[in-house]
Order: C-alpha cells, then sequence, then structure tokens
C-alpha cells in the first residue's frame, strides 16, 4: 500500500471542504457563523411631492353654470362660475380638455384667485379647432 498517505491526505481535504461549506463541526459546538452582514447604507432622501395634484385637492362642487360648446365654425370655448365657499382666499386651476377617449383635440389651463365667500366667471375662448365628431369637453378644477 504505496497509496496510503495520498489517501488520507484526500480525505482530510474532503473534511476540511465540507467544514468550509457549511457543515456543522464538532470541534467548536458554539461557532455557527453568523450570516454576512449587509453593507451599510445611506437612506435615500425623500422624493419630492408630485406635481400632479392628489385626489383631496380637486374641488368637484366649486365650479357651476359651465358652458362648453363648438360655434358654428367648429371653435370650442368653455364659461363657467368659480364660487369659494371657504373662509380664506383660494387660488383655483382649471384643467379644460376637448376631445375623444383616443385623441385630444385641444386643452386650456385657467388659473384664479378667489376671495373667501366670493364667485367668479371664468372663461377661455378657442379651446379647441375641429375636433372630431363625438368629442367631449371636460372640466377639473383643483386647489
Amino acid at each position: 500500500m504505496q497509496n496510503w498517505p495520498f489517501t488520507v491526505v484526500l480525505a482530510a481535504v474532503g473534511i476540511f471542504t465540507l467544514g468550509a461549506c457549511g457543515a456543522p463541526s464538532s470541534a467548536s459546538p458554539s461557532s455557527a457563523a453568523a450570516p454576512p452582514s449587509a453593507p451599510a447604507t445611506t437612506p435615500s432622501p425623500p422624493l419630492p411631492a408630485p406635481s400632479v395634484s392628489a385626489p383631496d385637492s380637486l374641488v368637484t362642487d366649486a365650479l357651476k353654470n359651465v358652458q362648453c360648446a363648438a360655434d358654428a365654425h367648429g371653435t370650442w370655448s368653455f364659461s363657467g362660475t368659480l364660487h369659494n365657499t371657504g373662509t380664506a382666499s383660494v387660488k383655483y386651476t382649471i384643467a379644460i380638455a376637448v376631445g375623444t377617449t383616443s385623441s385630444v383635440a385641444g386643452h386650456a389651463m385657467i388659473e384664479k384667485e378667489v376671495a373667501a365667500g366670493a364667485s367668479t366667471e371664468v372663461r377661455a375662448a378657442e379651446v379647441a379647432q375641429a375636433a372630431p365628431a363625438g368629442s367631449t369637453c371636460d372640466a377639473v378644477v383643483s386647489k
């Protein structure tokens, strides 16, 4: 048996390899390795507030007497009355869009400051020209 030292060395390498792979070692029962710690991370700064109006800033009851229609030449115009029933001045934004569910023929944006308890007329001329058949006019108010 001339190969016996070589066989012992291979067996020892196999045992040490198993130990390195996480197999429990009987030499030190409390030497269970702790999981490697994650690298230290710096928390990301908070994201800026979105520029889109949040649902609680929509004002569905502030706009009354809305008229939005095309004239004989196909030009769409918008008008309505903003009412501020609150106790402080409010800056309202009205987004108006004319079109179909598949295309927008025109749009307008109106910003208007309304004093507490006051009302004011708002108008947008030539919101759209030659809108396709079936077009509608929609307005959304936010503050």
